[in-house]
């Protein structure tokens, strides 16, 4: 175990990720339920040069809207694909809306990734989005959830 605490530990959860058919709805949702307001909107698209991605070494297309917002120190984040063939999409196609992982903080973003592919665990995207290098690994067989890092490239 010291192995793992001296190569990436995790040391808090960044931000918790929804997958929905409607981020519009999901907003209104948030707000009429739980009071969620102070909501930030985006749009990830590969093909217009916001983000770039790939899956298993390969580029692949994505294109999302997104809406995030922080609780008490903790982002949600719900994505709405709007493509047919990424990772969003199957899971929305295959689970319905839901919780599609959770995103680490972590001592060593390399050290982390590494740990995870040393232990078996898939790859499912890797992105470059504003600066920002996350990578998404396929653990919910055996962790219960999908589990993310990022990292600013400035802290590689």
């Amino acid at each position: 175990m010291n192995e793992i605490r001296d190569r990436g530990r995790p040391t808090g959860i960044v931000k918790i990720a929804v997958v929905v058919p409607d981020v519009e709805r999901a907003v209104a949702q948030y707000g009429t339920l739980l009071g969620v307001d102070g909501w930030s909107t985006g749009l990830v698209d590969s093909m217009e040069g916001l983000g770039a991605f790939s899956a298993g070494g390969a580029e692949v297309d994505l294109k999302a809207s997104i809406a995030w917002v922080d609780l008490g120190g903790v982002g949600l984040e719900l994505i709405q694909p709007l493509d047919k063939t990424s990772e969003f999409s199957r899971f929305l196609e295959e689970n319905g809306p839901g919780v599609h992982h959770v995103a680490l903080d972590v001592t060593d973003y390399e050290g982390a990734c590494a740990n995870l592919s040393e232990r078996g665990a898939t790859e499912l995207l890797s992105a470059d989005v504003l600066g920002t290098k996350v990578r998404l690994f396929r653990t919910v067989a055996v962790l219960g959830i999908a589990v993310s890092f990022a990292t600013t490239m400035g802290e590689l």
